[in-house]
């Protein structure tokens, strides 16, 4: 009967002082325009007028090749010779293998098929996909000027193999499938384009290739404002860190915490009432910012989980506490908490991959990374949850070390 009434007493308690927080942060309504406003207005102006960059170390990129099919020994045929040039130029040449990395088998040794290459790239395991298709070389040889000498037998010795054939003439064609980032699609045909039709050139062919270029999801179309709308969604999220620090610090310096701590109120109960009104709070967020994403016409896919979604966001919300947490142990005040949370809110918006991608090893420490690259495949590409499980993972795990490290700080400290 004590225990029942000890709990109850707990429940009043942190029931009232989330009611508390929430009162704290609605009062303060330049607070709320920032909250809302700062994602909103960011999202509004790339609806308008996007300009973005991004850095990559390499790509990754598979080719389906298709031109040695039928070919009984591709290194000697003349109808597979074109498409064994640019894979042969991917292997041999320093530059291009240090700049794009080519796959072309599982680890298990299989070959990867068309459609698992598809796969990979809407789930961004792959940058890009090129599909050489069936007589590809054969277009390119019965188009130059000296294919129908080699056939009248005028080329002599090493060119006998070619007096039967019947190579069809025209534009050779290739088509590419990338991933929606507008670096990636635009650097990975620009180079295709390039390494063919100067193939052509030294083959004294006078015809240009034709590249079919598949930006997304097949059948939808996707722009980079589509493909960073997503990682818009969350930026009020990460932007509440500071809000966070700054109630916490503020209640600090008014001494209201210290008064605190001479009731019977615990500390556990006092910081995860914070926690978790700042919690509900970006739950209203994450819903009010998912649904700006159709007032802005983001371009998402028929397939979209929403519940996953929401569920990500959630998980993000539930890190950003645990970092305001640990920000807000050591600030002295609200103004010091504001500075320090945006040291740890910039990185996460431009090295998470929010406005653009960042390929570097030291992003796997960085949380947003996580949200952003699930949100997008579960919003953009309509993955489930088979597909992001890994990043929700990885997500509750930064959240529960960052929110038991903030606690602990807490608890330890003599005065707060």
């Amino acid at each position: 009967m004590i225990n029942t009434i000890k709990l109850k007493t707990k429940l009043i308690q942190f029931g009232t002082l989330i009611a508390k927080n929430l009162k704290i942060t609605l009062r303060d309504k330049q607070s709320l325009i920032w909250l809302f406003g700062y994602p909103l207005l960011c999202m509004a102006i790339y609806s308008v007028a996007f300009g973005a960059s991004g850095s990559r170390a390499s790509y990754n990129i598979i080719i389906i090749n298709y031109d040695v099919s039928d070919s009984a020994n591709p290194s000697t045929d003349f109808g597979a010779n074109v498409s064994l040039i640019i894979t042969d130029e991917f292997r041999d040449n320093a530059n291009l293998s240090q700049s794009f990395t080519l796959h072309e088998s599982w680890k298990n040794g299989s070959l990867i098929t068309e459609e698992q290459a598809r796969i990979m790239v809407l789930e961004e395991s792959m940058d890009g996909v090129i599909i050489i298709p069936a007589n590809f070389s054969e277009v390119i040889i019965g188009s130059t000027s000296w294919y129908s000498m080699a056939q009248q037998g005028y080329l002599g010795d090493g060119y006998e193999s070619l007096v039967n054939t019947t190579f069809p003439s025209g534009s050779p064609k290739l088509e590419i499938i990338t991933t929606a980032d507008p670096i990636t699609s635009q650097i990975i045909p620009s180079l295709f384009d390039g390494m063919v039709n100067n193939i052509l050139l030294g083959m004294n062919n006078i015809s240009a290739l034709e590249t079919t270029l598949e930006i997304g999801p097949k059948g939808q179309s996707v722009s980079f404002f589509d493909y960073s709308a997503p990682g818009f969604a969350i930026l009020g999220v990460l932007v509440s860190i500071s809000s966070l620090t700054a109630i916490i610090c503020t209640e600090k310096f008014e001494g209201m915490l210290d008064r605190l701590d001479t009731t019977p109120v615990s500390r556990s109960i006092l910081l995860g009432s914070a926690g978790a009104a700042q919690f509900l709070f970006s739950a209203i967020q994450i819903v009010v910012l998912f649904g700006s994403m159709f007032i802005f016409g983001v371009n998402m896919s028929p397939k979209v989980n929403w519940l996953l979604a929401f569920l990500l966001a959630l998980l993000f919300a539930f890190v950003c506490i645990g970092l305001g947490l640990i920000i807000s142990s050591f600030a002295k005040n609200a103004q010091a908490a504001g500075n320090l949370a945006w040291f740890v809110i910039l990185p996460m918006q431009f090295l998470g991959g929010t406005f653009f991608v960042v390929d570097a090893e030291f992003t796997k420490i960085i949380p947003s990374k996580y949200v952003n690259q699930a949100l997008r495949q579960v919003i953009t590409y309509g993955a489930s949850w088979v597909t992001v499980w890994q990043d929700l993972v990885i997500l509750l795990g930064f959240g529960v070390v960052f929110n038991l490290l903030g606690i602990v700080i807490f608890m330890k400290k003599k005065k707060i």
